[in-house]
């Protein structure tokens, strides 16, 4: 609890309403019920999650490991791309037993590690440190090398149709209520414009709903723009 409310001071709106369970996260049915199985039967996979940029990725796979109670680090591959981030942090992290068990090693942007020699080698640890699970998020799977692919179970989150128009409607849900919370003048409508011009980016939403409020009455999208 300590953690939420920390958090919740935060003055930026998309870390102040970053998911940190599942329950948060932003899915269409399917997908939740299949990652809350994960949870409920304790077995956590090794993941790669792919999709748009602000769909949330990263929250997810950051949400499961809270939720599993994973000591974790994370990775930010777009800075930490060579083979030092493997050896130096990587398998020093992994090579060492946590307190409850398995560990969790998150790689954001994993499109970005070094193809030659980073991919490999973090292949090479997800077999020799199976008490600890890596999941990984990208923009471009295509640049994700097959070996490492090879162990890694994948989510590709470009959703169909119906699951867009589900998801859709549970943006606008969520983005009202974080209005609410935010005691911030709205209408209805002018929320699901702004929602559906930016859809599926959910982070862009969120600061475009909080720039266009500051004045404590959300403005119409083309009075924001």
């Amino acid at each position: 609890m300590a953690k939420r409310n920390s958090q919740r001071k935060s003055v930026l709106w998309v870390e102040k309403y970053r998911p940190l369970t599942l329950s948060e996260c932003l899915l269409p049915t399917t997908y939740r019920e299949t990652f809350e199985g994960f949870i409920t039967r304790g077995e956590m996979p090794n993941l790669l999650l792919s999709g748009p940029t602000g769909i949330g990725k990263t929250s997810i796979v950051q949400a499961l490991a809270n939720d599993m109670q994973r000591d974790t680090i994370t990775i930010n591959s777009t800075t930490e791309s060579n083979l030092d981030t493997i050896r130096d942090r990587v398998i020093k992290f992994a090579s060492t037993r946590g307190f409850g068990g398995e560990k969790a090693v998150i790689f954001d942007e994993a499109d970005f590690l070094n193809k030659v020699h980073s991919q490999p080698a973090l292949s090479r640890c997800i077999e020799q440190f199976i008490n600890c699970r890596y999941l990984l998020t990208c923009n471009e799977p295509n640049k994700i090398i097959p070996r490492l692919k090879s162990r890694l179970m994948e989510f590709d989150l470009n959703f169909t149709n119906d699951e867009n128009l589900e998801l859709v409607e549970t943006y606008k849900d969520r983005a009202c209520d974080i209005l609410d919370r935010e005691q911030i003048t709205h209408q209805r409508g002018d929320v699901e414009e702004i929602v559906e011009y930016y859809f599926p980016d959910f982070r862009k939403t969120l600061n475009e709903l909080h720039r266009s409020s500051v004045t404590g009455i959300l403005l119409p999208l083309r009075k924001a723009a």
